[in-house]
């Protein structure tokens, strides 16, 4: 049974081999699936979890390589439509051995960008609990803004719990103002907020994580407010003022940071859909970040349930 759905545009990420060299100069690169949506679906998955991933590929070389990728995964791709007339979204990256890497992407008009919810089946909220969102999917396009407005409402009706991260992407936005307007708007309509501590600089003027917490808890709607600090861990308040404090896991080598916001996130929601306190959701949020930032591939290194198990066990 399905217990999440989320919504996204699928990526290929051609992940250059070389280190620490250039974008311009690297020559040789791995292509792996990819996308913020994409990579907490995968994340669930490897932790046991069945959803539905909302989404359209291009009718080309690599959106064929994701379909097969999510089949081999056994995810289903019921969900996503084809789109003959564009093209799916993909973007370079560089392997760096400190510090985070170069990105370049190409996936202006892609065909997620484009998808209508009437291509698709009725989706089905029966037995959903969790609706996963981020800020990359609405800011793609209007009509994606749309999508995810539609689906906030109707997983409402249904009584799911929505989450919402807002993965700040400034160049998908006309402006940083419109960016912020529209973020803030999704999040004050979600019952789960998850920023990051830069995020919650730009989108509310402060790096304090309570004081994030606050601003998005004053809303009418988030009861729950989980402030990712990174290396430092995770703060997490709710609209009881209950404050949780969960201290990063001690990493000895960071091969890649791109994916562990979205481990973070598929740590988390396992944690809820297996109904762990609320502490040990966010720690195990935390052991997937972890685990991810030390493996190359924006999802390569997100753990099955015995990995995971294994290293909070030794940590």
């Amino acid at each position: 049974m399905n217990e999440f759905v989320t919504i996204g545009e699928p990526l290929v990420v051609y992940a250059a081999d070389e280190a620490d060299v250039p974008l311009n100069e690297a020559t040789h690169f791995t292509r792996y699936p990819a996308g913020a949506e994409l990579n907490v679906t995968i994340g669930l998955n490897k932790l046991g979890v069945a959803g539905t991933y909302i989404s359209a590929l291009g009718d080309d070389s690599n959106g064929r390589f994701i379909r097969h990728s999510l089949e081999q995964l056994k995810i289903s791709t019921d969900y996503i439509a084809s789109n003959k007339d564009a093209r799916t979204g993909i973007y370079f990256k560089e392997r760096v051995t400190h510090g985070d890497p170069q990105i370049e992407y190409a996936r202006a008009n892609s065909a997620a960008s484009q998808l209508q919810m009437t291509d698709l089946p009725k989706i089905d909220f029966r037995g959903v609990r969790v609706l996963h969102l981020t800020g990359i999917s609405a800011g793609i396009s209007h009509t994606m803004f749309q999508n995810v407005q539609r689906l906030i409402l109707d997983a409402k009706k249904a009584g799911v719990t929505v989450i919402f991260d807002p993965n700040i992407r400034p160049a998908l936005w006309p402006s940083r103002d419109s960016m912020i307007r529209a973020l803030n708007h999704l999040a004050g309509q979600c019952d789960i907020v998850l920023p990051g501590i830069g995020e919650g600089q730009i989108l509310m003027g402060s790096r304090d994580p309570e004081t994030i917490a606050d601003f998005y808890l004053n809303m009418s709607t988030p009861k729950l407010v989980v402030v990712k600090s990174g290396s430092t861990g995770a703060f997490a308040k709710n609209d009881k003022n209950e404050l949780y404090q969960i201290d990063a896991f001690h990493v000895e080598k960071v091969v890649d940071t791109v994916g562990a916001g979205d481990g973070f996130a598929a740590g988390f929601i396992s944690g809820l859909l297996a109904n762990l306190p609320l502490e040990q959701s966010l720690r195990r949020a935390n052991a997937v970040g972890a685990l991810a930032v030390q493996s190359e591939g924006d999802n390569s290194g997100y753990p099955d349930v015995e990995q995971l198990e294994t290293f909070l066990q030794e940590n």
